[in-house]
């Protein structure tokens, strides 16, 4: 609990694949999710975790559960078959950072977010945005002048 800064908007973490660490801005629609979960989702515990199991017992997560079977039925639901190079949570990984690069973020900070000590790690995430390539594109016309 004590990561999340309300009246500052930011959020203060340690990142567990680094151990730096990070500030992040807590926008408005993560804000709401959060106090919403806080207030109406999460099972009464005295931990300072703000996830916790809502299975007996309630409790937080151990450290080092990377969440495997959750996005593994997640995935099923979902229709989306989980095979090749980038499974799981590395998926999402490789998602959000396509995603943060589409939108204008820059690659420092998309390498901080995703915990990364060098921009060149980060790069392996981005994939290229090929329609936002073919929109910028010049014509053959454009490029014989």
């Amino acid at each position: 609990m004590e990561d999340i800064h309300w009246r500052e908007q930011r959020i203060v973490l340690v990142q567990s694949k680094t151990q730096q660490p990070l500030e992040l801005a807590l926008l408005a629609d993560v804000d709401d999710a959060l106090s919403d979960y806080l207030r109406h989702g999460r099972p009464s515990c005295t931990a300072r975790e703000i996830f916790l199991r809502h299975m007996r017992p309630i409790a937080p997560f151990a450290n080092r559960n990377n969440h495997w079977a959750v996005m593994a039925r997640a995935l099923r639901t979902a229709g989306i078959t989980d095979s090749g190079p980038r499974r799981g949570f590395h998926r999402l990984r490789h998602s959000l950072a396509t995603h943060l690069l589409r939108d204008g973020v820059v690659l420092d900070v998309i390498s901080n977010v995703l915990g990364h000590t060098s921009i060149d790690a980060t790069r392996r995430y981005t994939q290229v945005d090929l329609a936002g390539l073919r929109s910028v594109a010049l014509s053959e016309g454009e490029v014989c002048r």
